[in-house]
């Protein structure tokens, strides 16, 4: 079977439009995209802040292009920061989450990525185990599971990395993937599942975190979307696969342990598109061979 190639479509479509930018998408050779989310908000002038019918023609037209390349969108990327103490922020945090879902819905996207509970933003509050893991039950369970339901969309929790505190940075407590699959098993959800974050794994492993083969085997056949990107360990870089050059993850490690616990989704690249500038158009051919080569030989090169 054909392993499905995806990319992070952000990059591309912010430089040439949403039209043009997933044409190149498609002619480059990509066989999914990972929508972005995370730039539109209620509060400032987004299409999160129009009428009803303003909203359902913009992310109808998104899905109309997508299918009428004939590519596929395999995930979307809600929110980056979820479970927060000031109650106006968190007000705000969801009613943006639901739009997330809301968009979701009308894309057919199967999964939106969210961001779980980090030590950085209870820091001074309490970050003690239990509450934590309270605080991601009352979101993810109580308020998000709900909103799945309405618009049939799965939510996925990603792996973090590491959380800048006082101190200094620190691995996250979900940093840590089997504080997230605790976590997980406490949500009482069937729309849940995991976004594994290849990058964010690796910067948690620097940090003290389990290895990425470990990671990968708690978190298990829950699995269903990925980020997938390269970093050094202590900075999140979302480079290209280096094996060694200038990344530090063992790839052939991360596919073994996919193919493991079943993984059967899209391999999805969240990469730093910015430093090709104007070359993109050129340079995203070149990636997707690159990438296609990687991933048929399951990070062996």
């Amino acid at each position: 079977m054909k392993m499905k190639l995806g990319i992070s479509s952000a990059g591309v479509t912010n430089r040439y439009g949403i039209e043009e930018g997933f044409k190149l998408i498609k002619q480059s050779g990509f066989d999914s995209v990972d929508i972005s989310l995370t730039g539109y908000s209620k509060e400032a002038d987004t299409v999160y802040n129009v009428s009803e019918d303003e909203f359902l023609s913009y992310f109808s037209n998104i899905k109309k292009i997508c299918d009428d390349l004939e590519l596929e969108i395999s995930q979307t990327h809600g929110r980056l920061t979820t479970c927060v103490p000031e109650k106006d922020l968190c007000e705000a945090i969801k009613i943006n989450s639901e739009l997330d879902l809301k968009a979701s819905g009308i894309l057919n996207a199967p999964v939106c990525v969210f961001h779980g509970v980090k030590l950085k933003q209870w820091e001074g509050v309490c970050l003690e185990e239990d509450f934590l893991l309270a605080k991601n039950k009352e979101f993810f369970e109580d308020y998000l599971t709900p909103l799945c339901e309405k618009y049939k969309v799965k939510f996925a929790l990603e792996t973090h990395g590491c959380s800048k505190i006082s101190t200094g940075s620190v691995l996250d407590y979900v940093g840590d993937a089997r504080n997230l699959r605790k976590s997980f098993d406490l949500i009482d959800s069937k729309w849940k599942s995991f976004c594994f974050d290849s990058g964010h794994t690796n910067e948690a492993i620097y940090y003290g975190g389990p290895g990425m083969y470990e990671s990968i085997k708690a978190l298990g056949e829950s699995i269903e979307v990925l980020h997938l990107h390269d970093n050094q360990g202590f900075y999140d870089s979302h480079l290209m696969p280096l094996n060694g050059a200038f990344g530090a993850i063992d790839w052939a490690v991360v596919f073994d342990a996919l193919n493991e616990v079943g993984y059967k989704g899209a391999y999805n690249w969240e990469l730093g598109l910015g430093c090709f500038g104007n070359y993109l158009d050129q340079a995203l051919p070149y990636i997707h061979g690159y990438l296609r080569n990687f991933i048929n030989n399951k990070g062996r090169i």
